[in-house]
């Protein structure tokens, strides 16, 4: 699988998980609002049926707290808050359970109220009991509830953040490779890998420039096609650009890390070689025409290169050991090709 696959495969997974994140907390939001409600009102029952029993047994009215308690389990069953616990049982039923709880309470009150005697007292206990045990059960299942969502949001907020990060990060590489792309095309030829005369040039003065601070040595090659006018008439075009990028193949095998190849014109080729003295570079530059005479290059099969070589000295510049490099070349031309030739002044 491609890098560029696999990144693009990252993003939609991590953009998956910021959309059901996103949604997960616009709906963690509303049903922590249910639970939070749901808790409250039970709390309020829970207490309330307490003053209720208190005050009918001390002979004062609880119409006021009664009617409280009607309402709120009104709201139960008509809001129909759904609340999800596994292994806490059903919270519907626990409401309709509360439901009937209190019904029955009011009855045995009502009862107490034309009978205060022991058994009805009794009674009242019992059911009130009950009742405040129902509304505790229901004030503890939303708790817990509450209390698995809060645990489920903080690992979605987890997945949140990494996927945030993941994103960032994801950025940040492609940012980089898409600049390094573009650094290469903009500083490499297409066709041969080598750098564009520009960037060569650009090279060859901070080269020069280190010459002269350090005292290094530095030779220039110059190496170019023979008769590869005669490769592109005979066998086209795409075969000479197959030439081309295969020369730049094997050149780049031979030469150093610290060479540097360009191709400075059609079939011309310049290779900056530092801290090496012209009679080291002018071996590299024969390791270099030996290489290319024995490579075969496709159907065109056979070529040979001239190559010139010349050495920095303290009184040159770019140009004249580019002018130096040339004229080397132009003598291997002019002497039957396929050689090395080299100069020292």
């Amino acid at each position: 699988m491609k890098d560029s696959t696999k990144i693009l495969l990252v993003i939609v997974l991590s953009m998956a998980v910021l959309v059901y994140s996103s949604v997960y907390a616009v709906l963690f939001v509303r049903s922590f609002a249910d639970d939070a409600q749901v808790v409250n009102m039970a709390g309020v029952i829970r207490g309330s049926v307490q003053r209720v029993v208190k005050l009918e047994l001390a002979g004062q009215s609880s119409g006021a707290v009664v009617a409280e308690i009607d309402d709120l389990l009104a709201e139960f069953l008509r809001e129909e808050f759904t609340i999800e616990a596994d292994g806490q049982g059903d919270f519907a039923a626990r409401i309709r359970d509360l439901h009937s709880g209190w019904s029955r309470l009011k009855q045995v009150l009502d009862q107490y109220r034309d009978d205060p005697s022991a058994a009805s007292l009794h009674l009242v206990n019992r059911i009130s009991e009950e009742m405040w045990t129902a509304a505790n059960d229901t004030v503890f299942l939303a708790q817990y509830t509450s209390e698995a969502k809060v645990s489920n949001f903080r690992l979605l907020l987890f997945a949140l953040a990494a996927a945030l990060v993941l994103l960032v990060a994801l950025f940040f590489l492609t940012n980089q490779k898409v600049r390094n792309k573009l650094e290469v095309m903009a500083t490499r030829d297409s066709l041969t890998g080598a750098l564009t005369r520009a960037f060569f040039e650009e090279y060859l003065v901070r080269e020069v420039e280190r010459v002269r601070r350090y005292g290094t040595e530095l030779s220039m090659i110059m190496l170019d096609i023979d008769h590869f006018k005669r490769v592109n008439d005979t066998y086209g075009h795409d075969a000479g650009d197959v030439v081309l990028h295969e020369l730049g193949e094997v050149i780049s095998q031979v030469i150093r890390r610290a060479d540097i190849l360009a191709r400075i014109g059609g079939e011309e080729f310049a290779i900056i070689v530092p801290e090496t003295d012209l009679a080291d570079a002018a071996v590299l530059a024969e390791k270099i025409r030996q290489a290319v005479c024995n490579h075969r290059f496709g159907k065109v099969g056979d070529i040979t290169i001239s190559i010139g070589v010349a050495q920095f000295r303290s009184h040159d510049t770019e140009n004249s050991l580019l002018k130096k490099a040339d004229r080397a070349l132009y003598q291997a031309k002019n002497g039957g090709r396929n050689r090395v030739v080299t100069v020292r002044k």
